[in-house]
């Protein structure tokens, strides 16, 4: 990655973390439903960290310019976690979404033990320039103080969904409706 990239990809960041974007959604997004023992009745979601910690939630970006075949423009990783208390499963959902209109252009499975590389989930419809931007990412991902934000959020979630008598709780039983 050219240094000159590496340097606009950093400033994003930098505005990001100062001005706290976040996206608004007028409903909140579904990535997954999964079943417990078997069971199709009981679901648990993964949900995005932002809809918990509205306040504190910081999605990180990139600039796009000058890469054939992706419009220009900012995209977001938005971070998705379980809301299953009891399962330890240590995954993360990764939305690549445009800034500009909240559109999801691709899913990234993110595996916080390290056992696995992150890869673009090709189950979940994505856009025609998924892997340009997964490729975009990647600095990011790889970044440990990135890894590190993300099992941070990972331990929030479970803590919150372990809770019952939390505020947040309300958040989840919305996402299980």
């Amino acid at each position: 990655m050219a240094k000159n990239q590496r340097k606009q990809q950093q400033k994003a960041l930098k505005k990001r973390r100062k001005d706290k974007v976040r996206r608004r959604r007028s409903s909140p997004p579904t990535i997954a439903r999964v079943p417990v023992g078997g069971s199709s009745e009981i679901s648990y979601l993964m949900i995005p960290y932002e809809e918990l910690f509205p306040a504190t939630a910081e999605n990180h970006g990139i600039r796009v310019v000058n890469v054939d075949g992706v419009p220009e423009g900012e995209y977001l990783l938005v971070d998705y976690h379980c809301s299953n208390p009891a399962c330890d499963c240590q995954d993360v959902y990764l939305d690549i979404t445009e800034q500009a209109n909240g559109r999801s252009v691709a899913k990234i499975n993110f595996d916080l033990t390290g056992k696995a590389a992150p890869y673009l989930d090709k189950t979940h419809p994505h856009s025609s320039y998924a892997e340009k931007l997964f490729d975009a990412f990647q600095f990011t991902l790889a970044n440990p103080e990135y890894i590190a934000l993300l099992r941070s959020h990972y331990r929030e979630v479970k803590a919150i969904a372990a809770n019952p008598t939390s505020e947040q709780q309300q958040v989840l039983v919305r996402f299980q409706e």
